[in-house]
């Protein structure tokens, strides 16, 4: 069911009912009537009586603080409001009516410029951000971070929207390819779109990268007469797209070169002659070495789709199974052997799909087993975190959530094992243990007691 979301109170002016200091996060204000809160931060060229512009961040783990963090920068530069809620997070069937709320209250305590309304977010929050842009077509904006579009066919965007949509993702990230596909699709309906790549696993990009991505919201600002030009800003992102082209021509990158200069071409071309740009794109676009790039991704796409359709699908095979066992003799076998061929692999492109099939696989596995203990089902989330432990046997985080599930089941002499575990393989810190819920029942517990005494 598609949830309507709503814009209120945009007609007018508002006077800011509450003073904010600008240049300062701040990490929990209020949504009135309920227990939700967001984060803020107010750029110091905020104005309360002038319209603003503002950035909807929406953080998978709702960590307001963290999204609103990593756009300080882009703010500053480019005069944006920042709002990130507390609330919304994957998996949380209330997103739609705590963006509501969120919408109603920050329109009514702030003056914002209805044409320059944006969303981001990663991950499961950059579908989100897409999604809200759809549903209320009143979206100036979207910045998607590591993840495309939501799944479901009424929240895609179509030829009947009109936003702008910057993505960023990194080239360990499992979702790279698809993010690759998103922006495609986007240009095949005439949605105007770019998408910067870097280097990065599945995580936020940093800010220095928002900052000049967002830079192609600014410049469609500018065309659609949203905002006045600034002229020093349009130099400024021209000569940081044009050295990402001359550094990855310098590293031999032809694919990637031709990428970032025709990035230039479209976005800059109003404003400067770039007779040079486009002969250097036909230059590289002749040269074998592109020729051969552009396949070896087609090639490696294919064959990314396939490796990991088969990990899927013993994953579903096995959930759905009635009995799951735990020995994961397949695993192991076929683990072992795609390390070999990707991840340990001498060429650099295999070891990159190596670490995204990867990637992908705990992300697959953590996401599993959060469905199963919302359900309750304690067979589901075990499966999956001890999956997660024959995956990555020497790290401390498989061992932490299976002392967590089996504290929530009431196995004491299981959970032990697994803390124990987590304390050989490099757990320290004992505030992680302390705040945990799940771990509060054996608070007073003499074995417990004596266990946090090791840690600092």
């Amino acid at each position: 069911m598609v949830v309507a979301l709503l814009f209120l109170g945009l007609s007018g002016v508002f006077a800011q009912k509450t003073v904010f200091e600008k240049e300062k996060v701040i990490d929990s204000i209020s949504v009135p009537g309920t227990e939700e809160t967001f984060a803020l931060y107010l750029p110091s060229s905020y104005e309360p009586n002038t319209l603003s512009s503002v950035i909807f961040i929406f953080e998978p783990t709702a960590r307001g603080k963290f999204g609103v963090e990593q756009f300080i920068q882009a703010s500053e530069r480019y005069n944006h409001i920042l709002v990130s809620s507390n609330f919304t997070q994957n998996f949380n069937k209330d997103n739609f009516d705590v963006i509501n709320r969120l919408f109603d209250t920050v329109f009514s305590t702030f003056s914002i410029d209805e044409k320059q309304i944006y969303t981001a977010g990663f991950s499961g929050g950059s579908r989100l951000a897409t999604t809200v842009a759809v549903l209320t077509n009143q979206i100036e904006g979207v910045i998607g971070c590591g993840a495309g579009f939501s799944p479901n066919a009424p929240e895609t965007p179509n030829p009947s929207h009109t936003f702008s949509y910057v993505g960023l993702v990194g080239t360990l990230d499992m979702n790279y390819h698809e993010m690759y596909n998103a922006t495609a699709y986007l240009g095949r309906i005439n949605l105007e779109n770019e998408l910067f790549t870097n280097g990065d696993p599945h995580k936020w990009p940093e800010p220095k990268q928002l900052s000049k991505a967002i830079g192609f919201l600014e410049l469609q600002a500018y065309k659609k007469n949203r905002k006045p030009k600034s002229k020093a800003i349009i130099k400024s992102l021209y000569e940081e797209w044009y050295r990402d082209g001359q550094e990855a021509e310098n590293r031999g990158e032809c694919s990637k070169a031709v990428e970032v200069y025709e990035r230039l071409r479209r976005n800059f071309s109003r404003y400067y002659d770039l007779d040079s740009i486009t002969a250097k794109i036909k230059s590289l676009r002749s040269k074998e070495s592109f020729k051969t790039e552009e396949k070896l991704r087609a090639d490696i796409q294919t064959e990314e789709d396939k490796v990991k359709n088969v990990f899927l699908d013993r994953i579903k095979k096995e959930l759905n199974a009635v009995s799951q066992s735990t020995r994961f003799k397949w695993w192991k076998k076929e683990l072992e052997k795609f390390r070999k061929k990707y991840s340990e692999s001498d060429k650099l492109v295999l070891r990159e799909l190596g670490a995204r099939i990867e990637n992908m696989l705990f992300v697959a596995v953590v996401e599993n087993a959060q469905v199963g203990l919302r359900d309750k089902n304690m067979k589901k989330a075990l499966y999956c975190h001890h999956l997660l432990e024959t995956m990555q046997p020497e790290k401390v985080y498989p061992q932490f959530l299976l002392a967590k599930d089996y504290a929530l089941a009431n196995n004491k002499e299981k959970m032990f094992e697994h803390l124990y575990l987590a304390k050989e393989k490099g757990l320290t810190k004992r505030k992680y243990i302390e705040n945990e819920e799940a771990f509060q029942a054996y608070k007073n517990d003499p074995e417990f007691i004596e266990f946090l005494k090791g840690l600092n």
